[in-house]
């Protein structure tokens, strides 16, 4: 199924990776040197999971404009399809990393099964590890918890849009309701923000974002979500779960709202799609990269901690590029044979 492209988006994929990047620099920063910043928190939640809102809410918007016709009721060819071209999306870079980065480990430590558990592999075969290492010791080496959620919601997402395409703001608001029981004292082990009922909420609410797309991205309504995304920045809200969530479906508004107008520019829109392209490569590697700038270079200096989050930057999208590069290098060579 063709997708149109729409290219803020590729602007908003750009600019939440760069709050979780930014976020993750300063707590590994604060964690080896002790200097604080202010740049990774803000009144509700930080960085990292505003981003994390915004990447689930993007990948909702951008799947339900390719696959808005795609639900369970659709033909077995279409369904295979659609899951086949999600995982080419997502696990030739990521075994490829992983691959190689548990090689490395495992040479070091002469053991192939160096965390013990070897069942526990699999997890990393199936893009799990991070998102299960809350309560298995596995061999989560690179990506996230984030990684192994989007599978999770991939698989479900046929069933996901057969309520959606038959009752968009019905399912949406009984997925709200569905994030009640996130707060039953006892009832789960995982953290809140991880859920997978929560993940899945601002999925939906990313399709429900392109369903309403240019109605909700006029001036009145763009407005509206910068007062109060304004407020939610700067004052805690009873509940800081739903308090970042909303502050990030209001920065989605924002941002697909300047995107439009950024992209315009010729020179913009060359970075921003060039960036967008393998950001998920980049999201990939930034924590190896990180951890081992940090290991050597870290500095309470305020010019070399500066010096640091730009060099650590560079270096993760170059090398996010690489991995990009290869592992279309080597999907393209199977594909021909």
């Amino acid at each position: 199924m063709a997708k149109e492209r729409i290219k803020s988006a590729d602007f908003v994929r750009v600019i939440s990776f760069a709050f979780i990047f930014i976020f993750h620099f300063y707590e590994e920063l604060e964690a080896v040197t002790g200097r604080q910043t202010l740049l990774r928190h803000q009144a509700n939640g930080n960085l990292a999971v505003m981003g994390n809102v915004l990447f689930f809410a993007l990948s909702g918007a951008m799947l339900y404009l390719g696959y808005g016709g795609l639900t369970v009721k659709s033909g077995r060819k279409d369904i295979v399809r659609f899951y086949k071209k999600r995982w080419l999306s997502l696990f030739p870079s990521f075994l490829i990393a992983w691959g190689a980065l548990y090689l490395l480990k495992a040479v070091a430590s002469r053991d192939l099964f160096y965390n013990g558990n070897p069942a526990s592999l699999l997890l990393s075969l199936v893009g799990l590890d991070g998102y299960m290492s809350y309560r298995i010791t596995d061999y989560y080496i690179i990506g996230e918890w984030f990684l192994g959620a989007m599978v999770l919601i991939y698989l479900l997402y046929p069933v996901i849009n057969y309520f959606f395409s038959k009752w968009p703001v019905a399912t949406a608001l009984g997925n709200l309701l569905l994030t009640g029981a996130v707060w039953i004292p006892g009832l789960w082990k995982i953290d809140t923000g991880r859920n997978l009922i929560v993940c899945a909420f601002c999925f939906v609410m990313g399709m429900l974002f392109m369903k309403y797309q240019k109605m909700i991205c006029r001036k009145v309504y763009v407005n509206v979500a910068a007062i109060a995304a304004l407020v939610l920045f700067t004052v805690p809200m009873p509940n800081s779960q739903y308090g970042y969530e909303l502050l990030a479906f209001c920065m989605m508004i924002i941002l697909f709202f300047l995107g439009e107008r950024i992209m315009q520019n010729r020179v913009c829109d060359r970075i921003f799609t060039f960036l967008a392209s393998f950001a998920y490569e980049v999201f990939l590697v930034h924590h190896i990269v990180i951890y081992a700038i940090q290991g050597i270079f870290a500095s309470n200096s305020g010019i070399m901690c500066h010096v640091l989050f730009v060099g650590t930057g560079l270096i993760s999208i170059l090398g996010g590029f690489i991995l990009h590069k290869i592992s279309k290098g080597i999907v393209n060579g199977i594909s021909k044979l």
